[in-house]
């Protein structure tokens, strides 16, 4: 098997091992890093072992690292892979960021391993910067075969963003809380965002599939129900008397086209005028 690694500044080079039958490997599969163990080579294609009953046909070009690291049997490449993920999840790379940060060139997984390591690295240390840089980071972007350090102003976009998202995720989090809480009617608390979902739900519980915003009504009431679907229109119709929001005989026409159902006194006494003595 024969693949290229980034080493100074993004110039590659080319590794050729002897990788064998029950040897650990780093791959790209379907936009994601994963490590598997090697079961077999058929042409251009790999059969890679990720888990019980779980074989991948990896084509060679996505392999990107032979850690050199064999494992005996799964449970081996078990460990040797959660060795690995906890490393890669605890990485900082702030003080090499500062560093590298005024230097805008792209740098290997091997540069940057050295920096945050020294040169004792190893094949794990190795495979666990490989797995941080290639996954959603804040110091550096990926380039290709290497990675180039954010400048500050995009550290900031990136901080901001993350905010943003987290502060949609609580917003969430507390809807999906409250709406699921039956001794909780009072919404006024509600965010602009929180009575659009409070709407959306009540929309496809008129109209169903018919409404325009179906689909994100369906996958917001699905995060609701948690297993199994079943009558999501049902569900969130049950969902609007639960809350007392409505009637278990409530008129959804009259919701529909928006007709009202209670008059100020003065309609009323009009009204009453135009009846026939």
């Amino acid at each position: 098997m024969e693949f290229k690694s980034p080493t100074n500044h993004g110039s590659p080079i080319t590794l050729r091992l002897l990788v064998q039958i029950g040897d650990i490997i780093v791959f790209r599969h379907r936009g994601d890093v994963q490590i598997g163990m090697l079961q077999g080579v058929s042409g251009k294609k790999n059969k890679v072992a990720t888990g019980s009953n779980r074989i991948l046909e990896i084509p060679s070009d996505r392999v990107i690292q032979e850690t050199g690291i064999r494992a005996v049997d799964l449970s081996a490449l078990m460990d040797v892979r959660q060795r690995i993920e906890e490393l890669a999840d605890s990485l900082d790379l702030k003080e090499v960021w500062e560093v590298l940060k005024d230097e805008p060139v792209e740098y290997s997984v091997q540069d940057i391993a050295e920096f945050y390591w020294g040169d004792d690295i190893g094949s794990e240390r190795h495979a666990a910067m490989l797995l941080h840089l290639s996954r959603p980071r804040l110091y550096f972007d990926e380039n290709d075969t290497a990675f180039m350090p954010r400048s500050s102003e995009q550290i900031q976009e990136v901080l901001e963003r993350q905010a943003r998202q987290q502060a949609v995720q609580a917003e969430e989090a507390d809807f999906i809380r409250w709406i699921l809480d039956e001794s909780e009617h009072d919404y006024g608390f509600f965010t602009t965002r929180q009575k659009h979902w409070l709407q959306r739900i009540q929309q496809y519980a008129i109209s169903g599939d018919e409404y325009e915003q179906s689909n994100q009504a369906r996958a917001l009431l699905k995060e609701i129900k948690g297993e199994g679907s079943g009558d999501l229109q049902r569900f969130a119709f049950n969902l609007m008397v639960r809350k007392k929001i409505w009637d278990e005989d409530e008129h959804l026409d009259l919701i529909l086209f928006d007709i009202p159902i209670e008059f100020p006194p003065e309609i009323l006494d009009e009204a009453v005028q135009m009846l026939p003595v």
